[in-house]
């Protein structure tokens, strides 16, 4: 019965109540008609005394039950709502049909509504964990006033070398290139100018790592605003295209060699069209001449050209057998016939040589040697070096002496070549010893641009050394360092 009565409705349990309450007016009517009229009982008991005492027990009574029924369910619904509170099991019957049953039930599912959400929400928050942790991409949130770096993922201290603690001490502009630093505003500045939430910018820079070297990374930053509209901070995702710009450069740096290397060949193919048409043209002219002398019988005519188209002839073979040099060396490099050689020896007996052609052009050649330089070279190889050297020194320095000097430690030996010609400036130091390369206009000096690299080649192919030094308007003097033992290996 009085599980029922907890069950009604309170308006029920309060139309009861009201009910039992007004009774105790009819019971008393009743009472006062009854003493009216003399009412006793037999034992001397006043009827009206014992009715009043019934109706006070039963007003007692209504009202501690009234009270029962109304207070008992919301102690139960504090009870019901503390144990929420503190998230334990809730201890209210949930079937029961009064308002707070009813009550308690939409407490239940507002609260299993609750749960979901924030079951789908830890859901979401570890999807986004594992993402910005594995990613293969940096990720960070900068503050939006200073710059400092509040969360950064494993990915962007790997690929700005510091740990996630030492870049929370950090602002990203710290660690900027500073070449790109003013570029870096810019784009930061264009961010807050716009005014509209998630104002996002993409643009390419470089960063300095903690190691001192520069990474570039392709940034994407998007700026998240507070209420007031200002920037509350930026998401940056940060991906590393330090490979991919090397490879660029690297493509451009050969693009551009291969724009310079076909530019060198059109100058080496007008080059050597002149330097190969010129002895062929005087070979021809004193061949030509030679035979008018024969037909005229004039014999000493005609051996001055012939002797003259012999020497024309032997500088054109010179010409082709350096072009052919050029192309062995470029396909297997030079070949070397090793032998016990004096270079002191060597070096007199060339300089004996070219002595004549020097002083057609009004140098004259000065040789200082310090005794044998012996050592494990190819003869060859090194006369053909030291006359590129002397061809060179009379060329540019026509009209002055030119200084040659042998000498040799334990170890090595050197041989030195010294004009006082025009000299090398020094932004064409850096090129003379590349093929088809010189340091002055072609159409001033002779030759194809290939004596110096050739020099090197056999010079290196001995595990030596070949290096100038030289100052415009002063010579040039160009070291050959030999290791006496010969070749490495």
């Amino acid at each position: 019965m009085l599980r029922r009565l907890e069950n009604l409705p309170i308006r029920l349990k309060l139309l009861l109540g009201l009910s039992l309450v007004g009774l105790i007016p009819l019971i008393a009517l009743s009472s006062m008609e009854i003493a009216r009229h003399g009412g006793q009982d037999p034992s001397g008991i006043s009827i009206p005394s014992l009715l009043l005492s019934v109706e006070l027990v039963l007003a007692l009574l209504c009202v501690g039950g009234l009270a029962q029924l109304l207070i008992r369910p919301l102690v139960d619904l504090q009870h019901y709502a503390e144990s929420l509170l503190a998230g334990k099991q809730a201890p209210i019957d949930l079937e029961r049909g009064d308002e707070i049953g009813r009550l308690a039930r939409s407490f239940a599912r507002l609260l299993a509504e609750r749960q979901r959400a924030e079951d789908s929400l830890r859901e979401s928050e570890e999807r986004f964990r594992i993402i910005f942790e594995q990613a293969g991409v940096g990720i960070a949130q900068v503050t939006g006033a200073d710059g400092r770096f509040v969360l950064v993922n494993p990915k962007l201290c790997d690929i700005l070398g510091y740990s996630a603690e030492e870049l929370r001490e950090l602002n990203w502009a710290g660690i900027t290139y500073p070449e790109d630093l003013a570029s870096s505003l810019a784009q930061v500045r264009l961010m807050k100018s716009s005014g509209t939430a998630a104002a996002a910018r993409t643009w390419e820079k470089r960063y300095v790592r903690k190691d001192g070297s520069v990474v570039w990374a392709n940034l994407s930053s998007v700026a998240m605003l507070n209420p007031a509209g200002g920037i509350e901070y930026f998401i940056s995702v940060l991906q590393d295209i330090t490979e991919h710009k090397r490879a660029e450069e690297e493509r451009s740096r050969l693009y551009h060699a291969a724009q310079e290397a076909i530019r060198a060949r059109d100058v080496f193919l007008a080059v050597a069209s002149h330097e190969l048409k010129t002895p062929l043209t005087s070979l021809q002219l004193s061949l030509q001449q030679g035979l008018r002398g024969l037909r005229h019988q004039e014999h000493d005519k005609a051996l001055t050209q012939l002797g003259l188209a012999e020497q024309q002839s032997r500088r054109l073979g010179a010409l082709i057998n350096e072009l052919l040099d050029v192309s062995r060396l470029v396909t297997r490099g030079p070949e070397l016939s090793l032998e016990r050689v004096d270079l002191e020896a060597l070096v007199r007996r060339v300089v004996a040589q070219d002595e004549a052609r020097a002083a057609r052009s009004g140098s004259r050649l000065v040789l200082e040697t310090r005794g044998p330089a012996v050592g494990l070279w190819d003869a060859l190889r090194l006369e053909q070096v030291l006359l590129n050297l002397l061809s060179n020194a009379i060329k540019f320095g026509e009209g002055k002496p030119i200084e040659v000097k042998v000498d040799a430690d334990a170890e090595q030996a050197r041989l030195t070549v010294k004009d006082e010609g025009i000299g090398i400036s020094p932004e064409a130091l850096s090129r003379i010893f590349e093929r088809f390369e010189r340091a002055v206009p072609e159409r001033h000096y002779g030759g194809l641009g290939l004596g110096l690299w050739l020099a090197r080649q056999i010079v290196q192919a001995h595990g030596g050394t070949l290096f100038v030094e030289s100052t415009v308007g002063k010579g040039s003097t160009f070291h050959v360092q030999l290791p006496r033992a010969g070749p490495p290996g």
